[in-house]
């Protein structure tokens, strides 16, 4: 069963002593995360269109991706009719810590409050939340990654895989749960990761996935689609 995560907050910077890694970059992780999840899975213009879209992303962590992917759909034109965002997340972060954290982007203020105030009371269990009028729907997971992948049914378009590092969180990243999320994506599914392990990159390939590397954010190297 899942529990709250414990981290420490300390000038805009989220850190977790349990992975021994930070949720984001501190100093621009907006755009960090936009660069890396939306440009990097072809987003917004994957769904302009379609009648409807499905994200599914390992690592809720502080929602950051969520608040922007959402963001991005309401101001888009020609978005999908409908948007079901899935995200799996074993430690979910207390209601309180995330009105803290997400003090620091206040153009999401809006989204931060209408998700806040649906934000689940208990740190395990399936959870629909719901957004623009029914139209678009965050379902989230509070399980392990495999644990998830096992119990529910997925059919994503695209993945934000957004574990901590595979050094710091090797279960996020084991070949077993690479498999699983293969096994739940629509033909043509895309993917997008920081990383750029080898490791990783292999166990894709291995369960599927054609993978090539691109030039990560600022001054990271490079990161995975």
């Amino acid at each position: 069963m899942s529990s709250y995560a414990k981290i420490v907050i300390r000038e805009g910077q989220v850190y977790s002593p349990r992975y021994e890694d930070i949720y984001f970059n501190p100093e621009d992780g907006c755009a960090e995360s936009v660069y890396t999840f939306l440009q990097g899975n072809g987003l917004p213009e994957r769904w302009r269109g379609k009648q409807g879209f499905c994200i599914a992303e390992t690592g809720f962590g502080t929602g950051l991706n969520f608040l922007l992917t959402l963001d991005a759909w309401t101001r888009g034109p020609a978005r999908s009719r409908t948007l079901h965002y899935v995200s799996i997340e074993a430690y979910p972060l207390q209601p309180g810590h995330l009105a803290e954290i997400h003090g620091q982007w206040p153009e999401l203020e809006t989204y931060s409050q209408e998700l806040i105030a649906q934000y689940p009371p208990i740190p395990h269990g399936n959870h629909l939340l719901v957004f623009a009028g029914g139209r678009v729907t965050l379902q989230l997971l509070f399980a392990e990654a495999s644990e998830a992948l096992s119990a529910y049914r997925i059919r994503a378009d695209c993945w934000y895989l957004d574990g901590f590092a595979p050094s710091r969180n090797p279960q996020m990243w084991h070949p077993e749960v690479l498999q699983k999320i293969a096994e739940r994506s629509l033909h043509g599914a895309s993917l997008a990761t920081f990383t750029a392990a080898g490791e990783v990159r292999r166990g894709l390939e291995t369960a599927g996935f054609t993978v090539r590397k691109r030039k990560g954010f600022g001054r990271k190297r490079e990161m995975l689609c």
